[in-house]
């Protein structure tokens, strides 16, 4: 079957508005997928309490200082559905607005329909807010993003390439607000978004975009990822909570960084339902740490993921990047192939360069979570890869990124140079390798160099 858009609609206002039912142009069909974004002026996520009863999260938007912005909820038809759709919440109360789409052509398993999301929520004096990178990664996959950007007058411009599906504003209630697609989705198409608002203030925006596959593939891929900053000098000891239920038979990376406010050796007391596997640390107080810990998501298991450590050291400001990692055997000794990793005190020139790794396979995946302690004031980014999966800063941590490569072919070089905020940050990397060879597997070819 082929996935495609059947019907649309949205609303905007405020108070307690997200607890009402919505209604659609029409009775949707049985089987079909709602896919339902909603947009918040702010607060944290306990302000809005999805009707899970009838609704799953997907992902959402955080902004700088963890509120939440855009949440993406979806719905499977169910026979006997009518036009009025469940509410989305069953609390909250803000200036909000929303968008609906009901898609056709899908299995009704979501593990088996969902390939991919992103998320970007920034608050910056800028009118263009850019969507991390992804692409379909199967012929025929079907791309929605949603976007809001909060009290702005005039609506936004659709990104090039995409159909526009609605695209408003309402400055007396939310702002501006919208939703565009791409159907016949061919293998290394994009679908990173570019939106355009009419105005340059520094009120909360973002964009959220997600990918379905008529089928899963069998090699590995960046599914979703979700960044942490505490506002407090600890490790994260406390649930987190991920975009989605992690999905049974991917995998989830964490990237654990941290500022050692008392010495190498006080890491923080990590939790057994993470493996750690790799770790970098440098010498004397103060300085830069990242830890990568891993762990496959269980029957059961629900986005309130466990937490990393269950004892903080002091002083320890962290920032904390969870990936869902699709198309893995289930196995770490299979899906696990390499890293390299490095530690720099300071540096004598901005970029820091990893040292190259190379694949033993076709179709593997390459990871680097880069990090560098300080006042940022600007994100960093990386060259060498395919994109950035994720970046974030300034943060009371410092600056972070993950950017990932697709390594089509046995042999292939994977190196990152990242751009710093200072040169003389501490700063450091995990760079690695996953991935099987089943197979008959397609290889698959990168859609850009990120810049």
């Amino acid at each position: 079957m082929t996935i495609a858009r059947v019907q649309s609609t949205s609303g905007s206002g405020s108070g307690t508005g997200l607890t009402v039912a919505k209604t659609l142009p029409g009775a949707p069909t049985a089987g079909n997928l709602l896919i339902a974004f909603f947009n918040t002026q702010g607060g944290g996520e306990s302000n809005y309490v999805v009707n899970t009863s009838s609704w799953f999260y997907i992902d959402r938007t955080l902004t700088n200082n963890g509120d939440a912005l855009i949440t993406a909820i979806g719905r499977y038809v169910q026979s006997g559905d009518t036009a009025t759709m469940p509410a989305f919440l069953t609390s909250g109360s803000t200036f909000h607005s929303w968008e609906v789409q009901e898609i056709s052509g899908v299995s009704g398993t979501w593990a088996t329909d969902f390939l991919s999301s992103r998320a970007i929520s920034r608050q910056l004096s800028s009118n263009t807010v850019v969507t991390p990178d992804h692409m379909a990664l199967v012929n025929g996959s079907y791309a929605i993003c949603g976007y809001a950007k909060y009290n702005e007058g005039s609506a936004g411009s659709t990104p090039s390439g995409w159909t526009a599906d609605i695209n408003t504003v309402n400055a007396g209630n939310y702002g501006s607000f919208g939703i565009c697609y791409k159907a016949g989705m061919n293998a290394g198409d994009s679908a990173q978004a570019t939106w355009v608002a009419a105005g340059s203030s520094s009120n909360p925006q973002g964009a959220l975009s997600i990918v379905l596959t008529p089928s899963q593939p069998t090699d590995p891929y960046v599914s979703r990822i979700r960044h942490y900053q505490l506002g407090t000098a600890q490790a994260p000891t406390s649930t987190m909570a991920f975009g989605g239920d992690p999905i049974v038979g991917r995998l989830l990376i964490g990237y654990f960084h941290w500022g050692d406010g008392a010495g190498a050796n006080s890491d923080p007391t990590f939790s057994s339902n993470w493996t750690k596997w790799v770790s970098v640390a440098g010498a004397g107080s103060g300085a830069n740490c990242i830890h990568g810990l891993y762990r496959y998501p269980q029957s059961g298991d629900t986005r309130n993921l466990p937490a990393f450590a269950t004892a903080s050291p002091n002083n320890t400001y962290s920032a904390t990047n969870i990936l869902e990692i699709g198309g893995v055997s289930g196995s770490w000794a299979t899906d696990h192939v390499s890293d390299i990793s490095a530690y720099r005190a300071a540096s004598t020139g901005s970029p820091f360069s990893t040292t190259a790794g190379t694949s033993n396979a076709n179709n593997q995946l390459g990871l680097c979570s880069f990090g560098e302690i300080g006042g940022q004031t600007t994100f960093p980014s990386a060259t060498g890869g395919d994109g950035a999966a994720y970046d974030r800063g300034p943060t009371l941590y410092g600056g972070q990124g993950v950017a990932y490569k697709a390594l089509g072919s046995s042999g292939s070089s994977w190196q990152t140079t990242w751009t710093m905020q200072a040169a003389a940050d501490k700063s450091d990397y995990i760079q690695s390798i996953f991935g099987h060879a089943p197979s008959g597997a397609e290889i698959r070819r990168p859609f850009f160099v990120a810049s």
